[in-house]
């Protein structure tokens, strides 16, 4: 069965609790449909399971997301490079923060097409289609 590794924080009390999850498809469906505002609240990484998680593996697939204010943003990044999803809004991409991580002007998703793309991802290990991107400039 496949399953993929879900890390994402949470503040509790005013500390920082870092969370690690291996969810299989039953946990990840549950995921999507109730809890994705929590865990992308300060932005979560999805690996799958099967993959290495190791920063200097250039093959690794990776897919950060972030939710705020009922909006979602998503970046991917693979061996032949890095992508952050493209959307009607913002037009501006003052303090447009996710994940730690400052994305560009036109960004966010709905939360039904995140959830789209995460069930793409989860479903076959590679950038989903079902939402447009726009290329990292690094």
């Amino acid at each position: 069965m496949t399953s993929v590794d879900v890390s994402y924080r949470s503040e509790v009390g005013g500390k920082w609790l870092e969370h690690l999850e291996r969810i299989n498809a039953t946990l990840f469906d549950r995921m999507l449909a109730g809890r994705l505002p929590e865990v992308g609240k300060h932005g979560a990484i999805i690996r799958h399971r099967h993959r290495p998680v190791d920063d200097r593996d250039p093959s690794e697939r990776e897919l950060i997301f972030g939710v705020r204010n009922g909006r979602a943003a998503l970046y991917y990044t693979d061996e032949t490079g890095a992508w952050y999803s493209r959307g009607p809004t913002p037009a501006s991409p003052d303090d447009l923060v996710y994940a730690d991580l400052e994305f560009p002007a036109h960004c966010e998703i709905s939360l039904i097409n995140l959830a789209h793309a995460l069930a793409e991802f989860f479903d076959t290990q590679t950038r989903p289609t079902c939402v447009s991107w726009q290329e990292a400039d690094f």
